[in-house]
């Protein structure tokens, strides 16, 4: 079946936007008839998504290709709701837009210009192609697909997100956080046969299966009043992580699980913060659960002694089933890492965490070999890691940029062996051991994960849209690394046939901070350092804001993503050691104090003579500082 969605309604969206409709001009009322087609079509779509993923939500589509100004729009799309009170403000969108992609994304709806607004662009990066919760392909991918391939494309991706609607509701303040514990026996049966039914793992007949996608098996048993679920990462059922029944009196206290209502209808699968100890070790209590889950309780409103109880949330059953499995599975994965952590307390077992770069290093070493030498019997299960992993190590090789998984190499003279053996190996964990080292978190970088999906692909396997619970992967920079990022993007530059070889020149000279983009931040700053007021032409750097490997060419070449600084503090900005605000002042981040920029010889008080024209790139300079632990 057609979508409807066709070339020339990307070629009008881009040829009209934003001009004035002339009503009568025969050639804009053709393209504006054209344009209906479009908006048609994509309200078709977000109804067939609806229908799929949010049965009981509703679509809100955009009326007509003109805004209130008679303006031509540059996109077109549809709102779609998970269900009836959800908040107005947030939405599933789909839609095609004068840049010619396929859009579909989380999006927030007439608030721009608040403070929620630029909370929630903080969160999606200030661009959809690095939100975690947006997802384009190009035109020309799209209309090559069927209207039923464009729906199972938009549902997968809706799946992937992360955080999913209600996460991120609640983050931006859109729903409050407080929940109601549901007592009604038919409205918490009907939830918990959603969620089980979401698993993917029908029918409930006892036998043990595998949550698709997974590494959690689950066996489920039918009850009068829902169903008794163990889950684990155990293919045998010897040992279950949690279980989660169905209570047979909704909300009773002594039930471990239950179904708690938000402030906007969302029904939601919370469990107590209790883990039955197993073998000679203890229970894991409420507060003890959270410390090693890392997981908050949900605020609650309950009568009696369930309110006295610490609930935990487990899904979220208005997610798309995709999500409500992601969720469920890290739910039972932390609450295994928990009884491993206290299992190799009790058996005084726990294998340390790597504390110099040497076994950052011997890690890698010996990951590289079993990859070089793939006949060997580690070659699956570094595979496998490869495939789950969310944070990772690149470094380089004769062959091109290789990736070390953060939960192998972050522990200690680790080897496949120890590694199967380590049930408190926990991703968490080893992340701040390598942050430690390297001396900063994780980052989202696009050049990165494209290598990483070409490293796969050269293993012979298509990796997963993204790392272990649907969160985007992220990767530890290393000075070697960046340069490698520079020289391939570079290479991007030089192979494009549209740029002419005057373009490229320019583009590559600026990447090293000179020609023509250099001469435009002397000009823009005084030939002196914004910062230091040094005049020391050879000491000053022509320093990209947003970097140059995630540019735009305009933006490459655009002399308000620049500042003029001089080396030392050209090195802290590029490290995002340092940041600045939209006026000016400098913000500090964790790893650095006043008295180190005193005695770079840097008087962190001083504002520097930023205008309007810098703020977007600082702002997405600002996102990355925040992300490594600055404060914006």
């Amino acid at each position: 079946m057609d979508h409807g969605i066709r070339a020339e309604h990307f070629e009008l969206l881009a040829k009209l936007s934003r001009l004035e409709r002339k009503r009568g001009d025969q050639e804009q009322d053709a393209a504006y008839n054209m344009l209906v087609e479009s908006y048609e079509a994509t309200a078709d779509w977000a109804r067939a998504v609806q229908a799929r993923l949010f049965p009981e939500g509703f679509v809100r589509k955009l009326s007509r290709p003109t805004d209130m100004a008679q303006r031509f729009k540059p996109y077109t799309w549809a709102r779609i709701y998970p269900r009836p009170d959800a908040p107005k403000e947030l939405a599933y969108t789909v839609g095609i837009g004068e840049s010619g992609e396929f859009c579909v994304k989380l999006d927030t709806v007439q608030i721009n210009g608040t403070a929620t607004r630029r909370v929630y662009d903080e969160l999606r990066h200030h661009d959809n192609h690095l939100s975690p919760f947006a997802a384009l392909i190009p035109a020309k991918i799209g209309l090559a697909m069927s209207f039923e391939g464009l729906v199972d494309w938009s549902c997968e991706q809706i799946g992937a997100f992360e955080p999913g609607y209600d996460a991120l509701a609640q983050t931006l303040g859109l729903i409050k956080p407080q929940m109601s514990l549901i007592t009604d026996p038919e409205i918490s049966r009907r939830a918990f046969q959603r969620w089980h039914e979401a698993l993917g793992t029908d029918p409930i007949d006892g036998a043990i299966r595998r949550i698709s996608n997974h590494s959690v098996w689950l066996q489920a048993r039918h009850r009068a009043t829902g169903c008794d679920v163990k889950l684990g990462l155990d293919p045998t059922g010897d040992e279950w992580a949690v279980e989660i029944n169905a209570p047979p009196i909704a909300g009773d206290y002594n039930r471990l699980s239950g179904i708690a209502r938000d402030a906007n209808g969302g029904l939601h699968l919370l469990r107590q913060g209790w883990l039955r100890g197993r073998r000679s070790a203890p229970d894991v209590r409420e507060q003890q659960f959270a410390e090693l889950t890392g997981l908050e309780a949900v605020p609650l409103v309950a009568t009696g002694r369930a309110a006295a109880r610490t609930w935990f949330l487990v899904a979220s059953l208005d997610d798309p089933p995709e999500r409500i499995r992601r969720t469920t599975a890290r739910f039972v994965e932390l609450c295994n890492a928990a009884r491993a952590e206290v299992d190799a307390v009790a058996n005084d077992a726990k294998i340390k965490l790597v504390s110099r770069f040497e076994q950052l290093c011997a890690n890698v070493t010996m990951l590289e070999a079993v990859r070089v030498e793939h006949q060997t019997d580690d070659y699956m299960a570094y595979l496998g890691l490869l495939r789950r992993g969310t944070c990772f190590l690149p470094y380089t090789t004769a062959d091109g940029i290789a990736f070390a998984p953060s939960r192998f190499i972050g522990y200690a003279d680790n080897s496949f062996g120890k590694h199967a053996a380590n049930e408190a190996r926990d991703g968490r964990l080893t992340n701040r051991a390598i942050n430690a080292i390297i001396g900063h978190p994780p980052v989202l970088e696009p050049v990165l994960e494209d290598e990483y999906r070409r490293f796969c692909l050269r293993l012979g396997f298509t990796p997963l849209s993204t790392g272990a619970f649907g969160v985007a992967r992220k990767y530890w920079l290393t000075a070697e690394i960046r340069n490698r990022l520079d020289l391939l993007v570079q290479q991007r530059v030089m192979d494009d046939p549209v740029l002419t070889v005057t373009q490229k020149d320019q583009l590559i000279q600026a990447r090293v901070g000179q020609g023509a983009f250099r001469e435009a931040l002397f000009d823009q700053w005084n030939a002196r350092c914004c910062v230091t007021d040094c005049a020391i032409r050879p000491a000053l750097r022509a320093s990209h804001i947003k970097p140059w490997r995630v540019a735009s060419n305009v933006e490459r070449l655009d002399r308000f993503n620049g500042l003029l600084l001089v080396a030392n503090v050209d090195a802290l900005f590029d490290r995002f050691l340092i940041s600045f605000s939209d006026a000016g002042d400098m913000l500090l981040g964790p790893d650095i104090s006043k008295d180190d920029l005193l005695a770079l010889g840097c008087d962190p008080d001083r504002r520097i003579g930023v205008c309007t024209s810098h703020a977007p790139y600082l702002a997405w300079h600002r996102a990355e500082f925040c992300e490594r632990g600055g404060i914006g």
